[in-house]
């Protein structure tokens, strides 16, 4: 487990939640990932607009933006939310690993002052994206008689803070929730 200290970067974050352009929004992650995740996670780097680009420019108003916790509009690779419930902004990234060319989503938790490190997927395609899902309860695949199976099997999930969703727009999709009880993510299959 990787720490940083929170208060390096408090006052870089300090954008009112309301309001921002998608600029704002790009300098939070900017920032967030060059003076805090950076550290934690060396060997890797943000997705170049060669791997990327602005798909949040093409896909507005369609049904598939990827919003973060303020519902604000955001580039794909990147999401923030109240994921552990401790108050303060966690965020998530997809990465790509310097030497390999692999994407890797990774979860920054903030944990008193400082955050955490926490790999949650590796080794997957381009074309997925991340958005912050609103606490709530939803129905699984496995409800549907669809896709891979969840944790147990269930045929829903409650998310009691915000989560991660890890999606490719018209295809397979999975929520990540933070679990209070084992202090970590369970993936949930929503869709195939």
């Amino acid at each position: 487990m990787k720490l940083i200290h929170t208060s390096l970067i408090a006052a870089a974050l300090a954008a009112p939640a309301t309001g921002c352009t998608i600029v704002d929004q790009e300098r939070k992650y900017r920032v967030f990932f060059s003076e805090t995740a950076q550290a934690l996670v060396p060997g890797h780097r943000l997705p170049d607009e060669s791997q990327y680009g602005p798909a949040w420019a093409i896909i507005e108003g369609h049904g598939w933006e990827t919003r973060d916790g303020s519902g604000e509009t955001k580039a794909e690779f990147w999401t923030s939310g109240e994921f552990n419930g401790d108050g303060t902004l966690d965020y998530a990234y997809i990465l790509v690993e310097d030497a390999t060319d692999t994407r890797t989503l990774f979860g920054f938790l903030s944990i008193e002052e400082d955050y955490e490190i926490e790999q949650l997927a590796a080794g997957f395609e381009w074309g997925i994206w991340l958005r912050t899902r609103a606490p709530g309860r939803y129905a699984t695949a496995a409800s549907r008689g669809i896709g891979p199976d969840s944790p147990l099997n269930v045929l829903e999930f409650e998310a009691r803070n915000q989560a991660i969703d890890f999606f490719q727009p018209e295809g397979a999709a999975s929520s990540f929730v933070w679990n209070e009880v084992t202090q970590s993510f369970e993936q949930f299959w929503i869709s195939d």
